[in-house]
């Protein structure tokens, strides 16, 4: 789950970046991730793949972004996050 949260903070503060006045770096600040994010840039590529999530993680990343795929199901996911269906 914890990799799924990073994902979504990536996306938020990407979309932070493009809004104009708004900047990603204030967001890490605003979500407490500022000294992760810097920590991760400081990192190795050894201590990168040794800290990756495996490929079953991965796998369910994927699957999990699927449901992102088909603007159908995006509008489901929308109505049901705006009113609980009857």
């Amino acid at each position: 789950m914890q990799y799924v949260l990073a994902v979504l903070y990536g996306l938020v503060f990407g979309i932070a970046n493009i809004i104009p006045g708004v900047s990603g770096g204030t967001m890490l600040v605003v979500f407490g991730c500022y000294d992760k994010v810097c920590g991760a840039l400081s990192l190795n590529l050894k201590e990168i793949k040794k800290n990756r999530p495996g490929a079953d993680t991965l796998f369910e990343l994927a699957d999990f972004f699927k449901g992102f795929g088909d603007s159908s199901r995006i509008r489901i996911m929308f109505a049901l996050f705006e009113k609980e269906l009857r």
